[in-house]
C-alpha cells in the first residue's frame, strides 16, 4: 500500500497549506493520468486515503489538498477570505502534478464543497486550468445547494455580516448520519479530530457567488465534466446538481439509494469503475 508523501507551502494569504501525495511504485514520470482531489466542507484530505489507493493501484498518482481552515492547513476552522485564494492553492497543486508527471493529463476531482471549488476553478480560472493540462472535472455529491433547508436566520445573518464580520463561523447543520449508510464511516467521521462543523459567513457567500458565476456563463468551462450523485443524498441536492450538469452539458450519473459520500457506499466499486472509465477515455 502506497504511503503518502506530504507537501506544504505558504500561500499569498499567509496560510501554511498542506497536501498529500500518493504515488504508484516505480517511475511515475510517464503516468498517463493524475488526479487532484479537493475535499468537502468540514473534512480533510486524509479521508480520501483509501480512495486514493484505488487510483494508485491503476498507476494513477493522486494529489489531495487541505483547503483553508481544514485539516492541517492553517487558519480559522471553516473560513477563507476568498475562494480566489483557494483557487491559487488548487493551481499550485495542479502545477506540481503537471511538473512531476509531464506525460499525464490531470483530472480535478472535487467532492461536495470540493466539487463546487473544482467547477469554480475551471470556470473562473480557465486559463490556469488550461496551463495545468486539466483533462476534466469530476464532481461527486457536488454542493450546488444544500440538500436541506438551512435556518433562514443564518442565511440572513450571512448576507448582513459578510463585509462586517466575514470570519464569523457557525455550525454547518450537516448531520453526519447523512454521509454514509455505513455506521463505521459515520463513527469514524465523528471521532476524527481533524473534522469540524464550521462554515464562516464569508465562506458561505463565496460559495453562493461562485455557483451563481458558473450558472451565469456555463460556457466558461472548457473541459469535459462528470458529475455523480447519490439519489438519497440529504447533504447536497441531487436535483440542483442535475440541473447544473444540464447547463454545463456534463455527464450526470445518479446512484440509487446512495447517501452523500458515494465513495463510502455499497456502490463504491461501481463508482470507482465509472470514474476510472471516464479517466481512461480522456487520457
Amino acid at each position: 500500500m502506497a504511503k503518502p508523501s506530504t507537501l506544504t507551502w505558504l500561500n499569498r494569504g499567509g496560510r501554511d497549506v498542506f497536501a498529500q501525495i500518493w504515488t504508484p511504485d516505480g517511475d511515475v514520470s510517464s503516468a498517463r493520468a493524475a488526479v487532484v482531489i479537493v475535499h468537502g466542507l468540514g473534512e480533510h484530505s486524509g479521508r480520501f486515503a483509501a480512495w486514493a489507493q484505488r487510483f494508485v493501484a491503476h498507476g494513477i498518482p493522486v494529489y489531495a489538498l487541505d483547503t483553508h481552515g481544514h485539516g492541517r492547513t492553517t487558519g480559522r476552522r471553516g473560513h477563507t477570505e476568498s475562494f480566489g485564494l483557494i483557487f491559487d492553492d488548487i493551481r499550485h497543486l495542479l502545477m506540481k502534478a503537471a511538473a512531476a508527471h509531464p506525460a499525464a493529463r490531470t483530472h480535478l476531482y472535487g467532492h461536495s464543497m470540493g466539487g463546487a471549488l473544482a467547477l469554480g476553478f475551471a470556470a473562473l480560472r480557465a486559463q490556469d486550468a488550461a496551463g495545468a493540462r486539466i483533462a476534466s472535472v469530476i464532481g461527486t455529491g457536488t454542493a450546488v445547494r444544500p440538500g436541506f433547508e438551512p435556518p433562514a436566520w443564518k442565511i440572513k445573518l450571512a448576507n448582513m455580516l459578510d463585509s462586517l464580520v466575514p470570519g464569523l463561523a457557525l455550525g454547518n447543520e450537516l448531520d453526519p448520519a447523512w454521509l454514509s449508510s455505513d455506521p463505521a464511516v459515520v463513527a469514524a467521521y465523528k471521532a476524527d479530530p481533524l473534522v469540524h462543523d464550521r462554515i464562516s459567513v464569508r465562506w458561505y457567500n463565496e460559495w453562493m457567488r461562485t455557483i451563481a458565476a458558473i450558472k451565469e456563463n456555463p460556457g466558461q468551462i472548457q473541459v469535459p465534466v462528470l458529475m455523480m450523485h447519490g439519489d438519497a443524498d440529504r447533504a447536497t441536492s441531487p436535483s440542483a446538481a442535475r440541473d447544473l450538469a444540464a447547463m454545463l452539458n456534463a455527464k450526470f450519473q445518479t446512484w440509487p439509494g446512495a447517501f452523500h459520500e458515494i465513495h463510502h457506499e455499497p456502490c463504491k466499486d461501481e463508482v470507482f469503475a465509472a470514474i476510472l472509465s471516464w479517466i481512461n477515455s480522456l487520457s
